[in-house]
């Protein structure tokens, strides 16, 4: 049977919905669509969405920013500037849009010559959600993309990345397996290793395959010539309950510097039927050590065997991938995907970005010939706008970890330029969390911390507002809310602040009648809960294009804060749900900030960036305002201060 090569640990594994505080936000959600239309004229029917909405929202900051220290260290001017970065993958769908104002150099290896194919799914958006989250972590480093579909063009890739496009990071969440060891003798390994010496930080995701792993030593203490699975339910085979849709299994041994050890794969159904074989000859061929069966079969139990052919071949470590299917027994152990085997390549594990956990399919070292694996953990579970314009609410997988310590690498080669791969990888893994497994995580979670003491320190909210003669300044209003003379309903003035009472499980909007172009804008307020409940809610209404189309910054009392978006009508969290934040100062004042600068919003608190968003707007004139909730269960007083709003 032909053997083919698989290379994407995906995405899409399943899409979780974040945050303690579900029942609460998914009510506040349901509210929120009535709640925008506070004040306006009710229709008759609903208006049907217009092909070209004025407000579209692409995508939102990757929750891995902020859970690194990324976003402390772009404060303080440390943003990748004057590096370059790699990233090869299958193909970059979508990547002007997705990455905005970044510097974009794109090449393709594939056979087709393609960059970007269609139509938009996981598979197609994969290599530009991977850009996506270099680019958040580091948004002034260039990007040089290169789409590839074989391993030749994989090497072509690495070639060009090295050598014509002088990189000094190359980060790929593509593996291959099953056809390879993974004991860093393969070509792509040693095409890493070549590149490390050649001076380039090399990233690799890990894999997704520890669920999906079988490793052990050929046994056969019954003398019949198959493989005894220990504890399994049928005698020497292994059982595996089949999905219904396609699968593939993969099986291969340590037999790769001269093959000759002939094993080979069975697959029965619950009759006993043989329903699947690989049994190329070793013996005779010296083919590699790989038996590979691929297709579909109807979804039930079917029982897997290994055989020995040859009684006096030696029994050898063998290893299993299977996917499609669901195995009786798996091992985490030797699970990774090649080139992550490689001595020059920094392998990430994936760390679930709200639970600090590790996935469960994460894939695990060692590799074949013993060294531990993989170096770092980052997070994954992050929003993503490339995934969520194909439906899916986060980017989970190594593949998303990989991205963060590229990004990561190019804002430290930034302020050290002539740092070694040694020496990158010296800093990340000395500032990287817990460790929790030398062969899981590695030297633990990225970790970047404090932006290094010779750095500018972080600019806080206020002083990131330009005063009415700062040269980018053109328009400015404020409201000191001392007089009604603004447009907000006149019985909320009181002594220089504007107080509002919003009853429990409501969402309340306070729009501005001034219309703002469409186009940069800084807005800044200061808000703070002052009676009732205590998980009460505060924010912006930053761009109320109008009653069906707005875009909402809100910060719970008690520690949270979410991104709101409503487009023709339809309301979702940009942030992939409500998120934890230690900047938000329960019970005192906050300080909300939010910059639009060529389409992308990004939103602080208190002087910390918390997240980015990207919207593309047809040129339609907005407002704004201030938004209030009270808690699931008794109603809050909201108090707001000092109000600014510039326009350049």
């Amino acid at each position: 049977m032909k053997k083919v090569w698989s290379v994407r640990q995906r995405g899409g594994r399943g899409h979780g919905r974040g945050g303690a505080r579900r029942l609460r936000w998914f009510l506040l959600l349901t509210l929120l669509c009535a709640a925008c239309n506070a004040g306006a004229a009710p229709t008759a029917t609903p208006r049907a969405p217009t092909a070209n909405p004025p407000l579209l929202v692409t995508g939102a900051m990757s929750e891995g920013v902020h859970a690194t220290d990324a976003d402390g260290w772009q404060a303080a001017g440390i943003t990748g500037k004057g590096v370059r970065v790699g990233i090869i993958d299958t193909g970059f769908l979508d990547y002007a849009r997705a990455l905005g104002g970044a510097t974009v150099t794109a090449r393709s290896f594939r056979e087709d010559g393609l960059i970007e194919d269609r139509p938009a799914t996981a598979d197609t958006i994969h290599g530009t959600a991977c850009a996506e989250i270099v680019h958040e972590m580091a948004p002034d480093a260039a990007l040089f993309l290169a789409a590839t579909d074989t391993p030749g063009s994989f090497l072509a890739a690495m070639q060009w990345l090295t050598g014509a496009a002088h990189v000094s990071i190359i980060t790929t969440s593509l593996g291959f397996y099953g056809d390879y060891p993974t004991d860093g003798s393969s070509e792509l390994a040693r095409a890493v290793d070549s590149a490390k010496a050649a001076g380039v930080f090399v990233v690799k995701s890990a894999g997704n395959f520890a669920d999906k792993h079988y490793g052990a030593i050929f046994t056969d203490t019954d003398n019949d010539g198959f493989h005894d699975f220990t504890g399994g339910k049928t005698k020497n085979g292994m059982t595996v309950q089949m999905t219904g849709g396609p699968f593939e299994i993969f099986l291969n041994w340590d037999d790769w510097q001269r093959p000759h050890v002939n094993y080979d794969l069975y697959l029965y159904n619950s009759a006993g039927q043989e329903a699947a074989r690989s049994d190329t000859d070793q013996a005779r061929t010296g083919k590699r050590p790989v038996e590979h069966i691929m297709g579909t079969l109807p979804a039930g139990a079917y029982t897997l065997k290994i055989r020995k052919v040859n009684p006096r071949d030696p029994d050898l470590p063998m290893s299993l991938i299977i996917r499609g299917g669901i195995a009786e027994q798996t091992t985490a152990a030797e699970s990774l995907t090649v080139p992550g085997d490689a001595r020059g390549a920094v392998t990430v594990a994936a760390i679930d970005v709200h639970t600090e956990r590790v996935e469960p399919f994460s894939s695990h070292g060692p590799t074949m010939d013993g060294r531990a694996k993989p170096e770092l953990g980052a997070p994954d579970r992050v929003t993503n706008g490339a995934y969520a314009s194909v439906g899916m609410e986060t980017f989970l997988g190594t593949s998303a970890a990989a991205p963060h310590v590229g990004g990561a690498a190019a804002l430290y080669k930034q302020i050290t330029p002539d740092a070694t791969p040694d020496a990158i990888l010296a800093f990340l893994t000395q500032h990287a969390g817990t460790p929790r497994d030398a062969n899981s995580t590695g030297s633990g979670r990225l970790n970047l911390g404090a932006p290094p003491g010779s750095a500018a320190p972080p600019v806080t909210a206020q002083a990131a507002v330009p005063t009415a003669g700062s040269p980018r300044a053109s328009l400015r209003f404020t409201d000191d809310f001392t007089a009604p003379t603004t447009g907000l309903p006149p019985q909320g003035y009181v002594g220089g602040a504007y107080r509002v009472t919003a009853d429990a499980s409501t969402l309340a909007l306070f729009p501005y009648p001034t219309p703002l172009p469409a186009g940069d804008a800084i807005y800044d307020v200061q808000a703070r809960t002052t009676g009732g409940a205590d998980d009460a809610m505060m924010g912006l209404v930053v761009r109320r294009v109008d009653e069906r189309n707005a875009l909402l910054f809100v910060v719970a009392n008690d520690g949270a804060f979410n991104v709101l978006a409503k487009v023709e009508g339809s309301t979702r969290s940009l942030t992939g749900g409500w998120q934890p934040s230690a900047a938000i100062v329960p019970g005192g004042t906050n300080a909300l900030h939010v910059e639009a600068t060529g389409g992308t919003y990004a939103f602080s608190l208190n002087g910390h960036l918390l997240t980015r968003v990207t919207v593309m707007e047809r040129g339609a004139p907005g407002a704004f305002g201030l938004l209030a909730a009270g808690g699931r269960q008794a109603s809050s007083e909201i108090t707001f201060m000092h109000l600014a709003v510039t326009v350049p």
